[in-house]
């Protein structure tokens, strides 16, 4: 059970890696469609810079609507890591109580025993 939630864990840091690098991705080709429809304004005639003024109204939303999407699919993977290491936490304290209780009732029986040896000699 533990080597699954490490396994798990593994899996998390993968996918948390990876959308933080296709967030910064998006984010970089967003950034370039803004720069470039701003160049293109300022370096056209009349017409165009309103076309590209029309692209920006565009771009600037979607731009921030792709951002919160990622944003929300990393929270949603970190959410899912601290379930993995709050399960694997749990999972680790229940097996070292049930050592220590074994333990316990071990050593109870090896006393026990020992004072029946006692007894018969």
């Amino acid at each position: 059970m533990l080597g699954e939630l490490r396994a798990q864990n593994e899996r998390l840091d993968k996918k948390l890696k990876s959308l933080k690098t296709w967030r910064m991705v998006s984010n970089a080709l967003f950034f370039a469609a803004f720069v470039s429809v701003m160049a293109a304004a300022l370096s056209m005639k009349p017409v165009v810079t309103a076309l590209a003024s029309a692209l920006t109204v565009a771009v600037v939303p979607a731009w921030k609507w792709c951002d919160g999407r990622w944003k929300r699919n990393v929270e949603k993977v970190k959410q899912q890591k601290l379930t993995t290491r709050m399960k694997h936490n749990v999972l680790l304290h229940t097996t070292t109580i049930d050592i220590r209780a074994f333990v316990t009732n071990l050593e109870e029986k090896i006393k026990s025993q020992s004072k029946s040896i006692h007894v018969v000699l």
